[in-house]
């Protein structure tokens, strides 16, 4: 503020002399010191933005003896904003006691009026910012307190300058702590950016050691997988190679069952044929037994006509001493017919024998006969299982056969798919190693 616009503001505040307006009047005339010692064009240019320059900041220091006066009505409503939100009181008694807080922006809050404005002003207000982010203050509470703050700042100045300066103090006020606060948002970025690059440096180290891990875990666990994988794939060749030989096992076996079944077939057949036979043969034998009995007949009576020929023979014989030389012939024709007579007697007696023992044997041949049948039938029951069974065996065989093919199949895409996670585990192996080399090069 120029020299003459102080003489111009004295004059006019001195012609009141009364009250408040008197004391701001002196302080106006009061030679104000201030400086502006900023290392950064940015943050020159930050002030030169809102118009904060040295004849702002020489009001600012001329409106300090007002706030200094009244310091303590300012803190106390501050902080009674402050402790009515729930998470800012427990951030303080958390971190700090409120006489402490107080006293800070007792300090801090005159500092903003003292006029000056350096790097040990910037200095401070960043640790204000580290402070702020280090306990968890977010951004909104410090802007929404610094509100209450300035609205307390503006009423002082109302309260104790006249009506004409009111808005230009208010004005100062304003940019006073918008300047505060830009600083201290910029800080506020920058411990919240370095926090996050060491958060980022911790976690990428966390990250590389935890990727470093799984990637030496996962080239262990490949390693071991590629092992299981090549024994699994010999065992799965054993297996498919067992399977085959099954397979060419099972269909020898369904061959020699189907020849089997042939067999029975044809033996059936045979047995029949061999029942049918034994038929006609025990049909002939006791035809032969029928005629044995005829000839049992003829012999009976052959075997009367030569005991009647015989007794013939015998009165002929005696008739012929009766007539003494006269029937000497006679009696030799007599003789003879006893000889023929005994001689037929004999050949009908062996007949008889023979026709006896006949009987006998074609008895034996027509039990024997019955039994062969009795046997045939037998057979023909158990051949007529047997076929039902090799049936069943074929009909197993087949349904064994095609589950058999079926598995040979499964087994065949099995080795196949066993072969493709082989080269997945190759991939994924050289994967691991791709991951950890980018591991260490984060």
């Amino acid at each position: 503020m120029s020299k003459c616009l102080f003489h111009h503001l004295f004059g006019r505040l001195a012609r009141k002399q009364s009250g408040f307006h008197a004391d701001w009047a002196t302080s106006l005339l009061n030679k104000q010191e201030a400086r502006i010692e900023l290392e950064h064009v940015e943050h020159r240019q930050q002030m030169k933005m809102i118009d904060l320059n040295l004849e702002e900041l020489q009001y600012a220091v001329a409106l300090r003896p007002f706030i200094e006066k009244n310091i303590g009505l300012i803190i106390d409503s501050f902080y009674e904003a402050v402790l009515d939100v729930d998470h800012l009181k427990r951030l303080i008694e958390k971190n700090s006691t409120i006489e402490r807080l107080k006293k800070t922006l007792e300090t801090h809050l005159l500092e903003m009026f003292s006029g000056r404005i350096d790097q040990t002003f910037f200095d401070k207000r960043s640790r204000v910012a580290e402070t702020h982010v280090k306990i968890g203050l977010e951004p909104r509470w410090y802007m929404g307190a610094f509100q209450k703050l300035q609205n307390a700042l503006i009423d002082i100045a109302n309260e104790y300058l006249p009506r004409e300066e009111r808005i230009h103090a208010s004005k100062i006020i304003t940019k006073i702590l918008n300047f505060e606060q830009q600083i201290v948002l910029e800080a506020y970025e920058k411990e919240n950016l370095r926090q996050r690059s060491m958060q980022y440096e911790i976690v990428k180290t966390e990250l590389k050691e935890k990727i470093a891990y799984i990637s030496e875990e996962l080239a262990a666990l490949t390693e071991e997988t590629y092992a299981s994988i090549e024994e699994l794939m010999a065992n799965s060749t054993e297996v498919n190679r067992s399977v085959a030989y099954s397979t060419e096992k099972s269909k020898e076996t369904h061959a020699f069952a189907v020849r089997g079944q042939q067999q029975i077939k044809d033996l059936e057949q045979r047995m029949s044929m061999i029942h049918q036979s034994t038929v006609g043969m025990e049909q002939t034998v006791r035809k032969l037994n029928s005629s044995a009995e005829q000839i049992k007949k003829v012999v009976q009576l052959v075997r009367q006509i030569a005991k009647q020929t015989n007794l013939l023979a015998l009165n002929s014989a005696i008739e012929a001493a009766r007539a003494g030389e006269h029937g000497r012939g006679f009696s030799v024709v007599a003789g003879e017919v006893r000889k023929l007579a005994e001689q037929t007697q004999h050949s009908v007696e062996q007949i008889a024998h023979l026709i006896h023992d006949t009987s006998a044997f074609t008895s034996h041949v027509v039990e024997a006969i019955g039994n062969v049948q009795a046997l045939v039938a037998d057979g023909l029951n158990e051949s007529a299982a047997t076929r039902k069974a090799f049936n069943e065996i074929v009909d197993s065989m087949n349904k064994s056969l095609e589950e058999i093919e079926r598995v040979e199949a499964e087994m065949t895409v099995l080795v196949q798919g066993i072969n493709e996670i082989g080269i997945a585990s190759d991939k994924v192996s050289a994967s691991a190693e791709v991951l950890n080399s980018t591991a260490q090069n984060l």
